[in-house]
């Protein structure tokens, strides 16, 4: 059933997409559509009859052919290692999701122009040509996304034959064919966003329709998009330049990698995926600003009512600078570095290690990239409050100067940390004190509990300021330092833990285990700044309610009684959120704290651990497991309740509607804060005593499955009224298919608590009592 809601969802997105240019796109439409109308959306047809195809071969093939595993004859499988190219799909996959976030946004916000819009010809052809990319670099990477993730799941998941690998290294091959076509189809296409998302200069209320962005008044000297189209164009070549360049060099030193080196470097991969995820988190969080410059910032501040618009000012020049060298330079660092590990995977393990000695010598241009980008995101962040707001809030810059500060800090103290380490492995002198710390398995299970979650945050953060359209508030002051210190708590989480995660896999493992030691410290600044990171995002939630805009069709001066009246919602979810949050992080720690002071007693009390301490791996990774899901479930909510206006006429659907949202985000902050504190108190403990805190936290274990489910149902509940809430004559398009997704949700309950009823599914439940298991289990 989830496997075919999957497909039905993807089905009914790559039927929607078309619709999307008609719908944002403010040029009057033409009378007779022709091809360079159609051809802005539509290509979501062919990805979809694609992937119809393919899942009609898959069903036809899962149900005559039965494959069998061979005995003795696994190296004539492939070249490859089946779980390396698993592995590499999933990264190219998540990598072709982050470029698709642009392709979307350039769809919606692309603007069709009649007339040149500065009086030159050449650039009203960019204009044309500009969805004509986009369409093509979206036809490459969803198919990759497609393939990646959603045909290969039988193959994945069922038994390993040699026509099943060969299969799934047949569509390896064809994604990374297209992730690398599209990647360079999208940056040419990004490069000409200067024409395809500008207004015409000079252009006022007798252009377009009335209600389209360019319809409002004469900005200042006549300033456009077009008029700095330079940049955007000049951040993508560059960035093309320097994949370019890391594809010709991964060829060459692939075709002369002949296996004479001896040195292990199979974690180098996981080094580069690290600096990945920071060019991932820089270039993902930027693409709405690249393509609303035009709107936003040169015909902002929004709402404009009778306040003069901004033009092109210093300010916004600067912020046009920092987003893109963002978004082109961390685009750049994730496809450098898929190329590259789809390259080592694509070698002989004997080539394998000379090709990745040769890329480790190549790592410096790489880590300066994703500097460039890391930075430029920070600074694109500090200058929100000023490019885009009215009055200007200049809390964000304050802030994201001492972020700069504190990373550069982190950054120097942990390469300070990594150096002694090595010295330390490389010192053949005897007996060598090593501080007590965490193993490198633990350290790396603590920070990969918290950094997805934080990241997500960050991102939620960000977006939370780039929209307050408030700003002269009273409150709003309160909510930008909120959201700011949630954004800077988040953002020192995911640095650190990838700068950790990337010094880790270049060292030998004995310097590995010396490093860890020294970052017990590092650990404990770490679980604050998520613990801050999730407060700070509460508390800004608890005021916002007073200073969003709650009708896009009132003036600034009619929002104050909407905000009085509908804010009471954020401001009694988020105060409960906070209390939660700081209870049950009591409650946990104290449990900790009550076992270290009688550790002997609680390992007496449990006897022998070893079977019991498997299931209690098992549990923590079970709740691990929801944490993105939950997080991802809660920033969609969020995007909500800020972006969603009320309905003027029916406030019963307003109250229904913005109280089961916050509902939603408040059960979802608590049960990513139980699992982050779960995580932590238990890790920190011996082997024995883990069973002991587990057993006594059994309940907590559990409360994060019911709040996950509770939320899931809640934010259903939420959509019944969307419809009414936002366009009242179609109320019935999200009640229908929220009734829908209940009715199946439920259902698939009830069917998985009757089977476990009937069968002995014991072992797989992580909330069960610490019983002994068998050693075979």
């Amino acid at each position: 059933m989830a496997y075919w809601c999957n497909r039905l969802a993807f089905y009914l997105y790559c039927v929607s997409m078309p619709l999307m240019g008609p719908v944002y796109n403010p040029s009057p439409p033409p009378a007779i559509p022709g091809l360079k109308h159609v051809a802005l959306g539509y290509h979501m047809l062919i990805v979809g009859g694609m992937a119809a195809i393919l899942d009609i071969f898959f069903a036809v093939r899962e149900c005559v052919m039965k494959p069998t595993v061979p005995a003795d004859d696994d190296e004539e499988l492939s070249e490859l290692d089946v779980e390396e190219v698993n592995q590499s799909m999933d990264s190219m996959g998540n990598r072709a999701v982050l470029m698709v976030g642009f392709i979307q946004h350039a769809s919606a916000r692309f603007i069709g122009l009649q007339h040149a819009p500065d009086g030159h010809e050449y650039e009203l052809y960019l204009n044309h040509v500009f969805p004509l990319m986009v369409s093509l670099g979206c036809v490459c990477l969803q198919a990759v996304v497609y393939i990646t993730f959603m045909s290969t799941t039988q193959l994945r998941t069922g038994p390993v034959s040699r026509s099943t690998t060969r299969c799934l290294f047949a569509l390896f091959r064809i994604s990374d064919f297209l992730f690398k076509l599209g990647v360079f189809v999208v940056l040419s296409g990004a490069s000409l966003t200067g024409w395809g998302c500008s207004c015409p200069c000079c252009a006022g209320a007798d252009y377009g329709t009335a209600v389209g962005p360019c319809a409002a008044s004469l900005v200042p000297d006549g300033a456009c998009y077009t008029r700095v189209a330079y940049v955007p164009m000049t951040c993508c070549f560059a960035s093309i330049l320097v994949i370019a360049f890391f594809l010709c060099w991964s060829r060459c030193a692939a075709s002369h990698s002949n296996g004479e080196d001896d040195e292990d470097r199979g974690d180098l991969a996981v080094a580069l995926d690290s600096l990945g995820t920071v060019g991932t988190l820089a270039a993902g969080f930027v693409m709405y600003n690249i393509t609303t410059f035009n709107t936003d910032v040169i015909r902002g501040p929004f709402p404009a009512e009778d306040r003069p618009l901004f033009g092109l000012t210093n300010w916004g020049f600067l912020f046009l600078w920092a987003n893109w060298l963002a978004f082109s330079m961390g685009l750049a660092v994730v496809a450098c570095v898929q190329i590259i590990n789809g390259r080592a995977n694509a070698l002989e393990p004997a080539g394998r290690k000379q090709y990745l000695a040769a890329v480790e010598s190549m790592l410096l241009p790489i880590e300066f990239t994703t500097l460039v980008s890391l930075v430029s995101f920070v600074l694109a962040f500090g200058l929100l409050g000023i490019a885009k707001m009215l009055p200007p809030r200049l809390e964000g810059f304050i802030a994201s100067s001492m972020l700069l500060v504190v990373l550069a800090r982190q950054l120097q103290k942990i390469w300070g940390m990594q150096h002694v380490a090595s010295s330390r492995a490389n010192n053949s002198s005897s007996s060598i004190r090593v501080p007590p710390g965490p193993c490198v398995a633990v350290l790396q299970g603590k920070l990969d509990a918290i950094t997805g979650p934080s990241m997500m945050f960050g991102g939620f953060a960000y977006n939370g300021i780039s929209f307050l359209f408030r700003s002269g508030a009273v409150l709003g002051p309160t909510y930008v330092v909120g959201m700011a210190a949630s954004f800077c708590s988040a953002l020192y989480l995911t640095f650190t833990s990838a700068i950790i995660d990337f010094n880790l896999a270049r060292l030998s493992p004995k310097a590995k285990e010396g490093f860890a030691a020294m970052l017990g410290e590092t650990l404990i600044y770490a679980r604050r700044s998520y613990a801050l990171c999730l407060a700070m995002f509460m508390m800004a939630f608890t005021v916002m309610g007073y200073i969003k805009l709650w009708d896009y069709g009132s003036p600034l001066s009619e929002q104050g009684p909407l905000g009085w009246k509908y804010g009471i919602l954020q401001l009694i979810g988020g105060l409960l959120g906070l209390l939660s949050l700081w209870r049950l992080r009591h409650t946990i720690r104290l449990e900790a704290s009550r076992l270290n002071e009688a550790p002997k007693e609680g390992e007496g009390a449990m006897g022998s651990q070893g079977p019991s301490l498997c299931k209690v791996r098992q549990m923590l990774a079970h709740a691990k497991l929801g944490s993105s899901s939950t997080a991802f479930q809660v920033g969609n909510v969020f995007y909500e309740v800020l972006f969603s206006g009320v309905n003027l006429h029916d406030p019963a659907a307003n109250f229904a509607y913005f109280g089961f949202a916050v509902t939603t985000l408040v059960l979802g902050s608590i049960a990513l804060m139980i699992s982050c504190e779960l995580f932590f108190s238990i890790e920190e403990l011996s082997d024995g005593l883990k069973c002991v805190l587990a057993e006594r936290l059994t309940i907590h274990f559990r409360l994060i499955r019911i709040l996950y489910m509770a939320s899931l149902i809640s934010w259903l509940c939420s959509m019944f009224f969307s419809s009414e809430v936002k366009y009242p004559e179609l109320w019935w398009a999200s009640f229908s298919w929220s009734c829908c997704g209940l009715v199946v949700l439920t259902g698939a309950c009830v069917w998985m608590r009757s089977a476990m009823g009937f069968f002995s599914f014991s072992e797989m439940r992580s909330d069960s009592s610490l019983e002994e298991a068998s050693d075979d289990s």
